[in-house]
């Protein structure tokens, strides 16, 4: 299980809308962006994710509280401002955010893919990520594996959608280090652009997302 204790969220959004939050602070989101993302924000704090992981790191029967869900299905317009914005979105990022590891034994240089997909509105969202061992490195004082990462994403679209979304371009990488001896992740780092063109109600735009996810154990 994973519990949110702090939540902080920055966004530029087309039209000049900005938001900038911190959950610490007790201060709500203003203007018409805040009004949409504000009852989100504030469900997000104390959020509980569980899932089930096998021993290779897959992990299964993702679930998010009810606190978020009823948050998220209350606000259609969350829908329209991406998959992130969903339960199915957040499903995916936990899914995302392991270390899958093959059956058999590897070696340094050994790559291996596994996607993830999610469904949207407007389709569905496949994304696959390839993996690379690149073997040990000292960090700090421990000895760790160390895995990059590689991610595409393409979207099937979905018929008689009202709003079409198709991927002009994706940069995707990562690093993951993994501690074999306790068998956990250590600390991982993705960061993620995207550039979407995104079609509805007779008008077309482009949509560029920058994303940076770091996760660190803490002892």
């Amino acid at each position: 299980k994973q519990t949110i204790t702090r939540f902080r969220a920055k966004m530029q959004m087309p039209g000049g809308l900005s938001v900038d939050y911190d959950s610490k602070e007790g201060k709500k989101p203003g203007g018409p962006i805040g009004a949409v993302l504000g009852p989100l924000f504030d469900a997000m704090v104390g959020a509980e994710f569980s899932f089930k992981m096998n021993p290779a790191g897959d992990i299964s029967d993702p679930k998010v509280s009810d606190k978020l869900v009823n948050a998220l299905k209350s606000n259609p317009a969350l829908a329209q401002m991406g998959s992130m914005f969903s339960e199915e979105g957040m499903k995916s990022t936990m899914q995302q955010s392991t270390l899958a590891l093959p059956k058999e034994a590897i070696a340094k240089g050994k790559t291996w893919s596994k996607p993830v997909e999610t469904k949207a509105p407007f389709g569905k969202m496949i994304i696959t990520t390839t993996y690379t061992y690149q073997g040990s490195e000292t960090r700090g004082n421990a000895r760790l594996e160390k895995f990059e990462t590689k991610s595409e994403m393409k979207v099937e679209p979905a018929e008689n959608a009202d709003v079409s979304v198709k991927v002009k371009s994706t940069d995707m990488k990562g690093v993951v280090y993994f501690d074999n001896k306790l068998g956990r992740i250590v600390e991982s780092n993705q960061n993620q652009k995207m550039v979407l063109e995104i079609e509805a109600m007779g008008q077309k735009f482009e949509s560029t997302q920058n994303q940076t996810i770091k996760m660190s154990l803490i002892p």
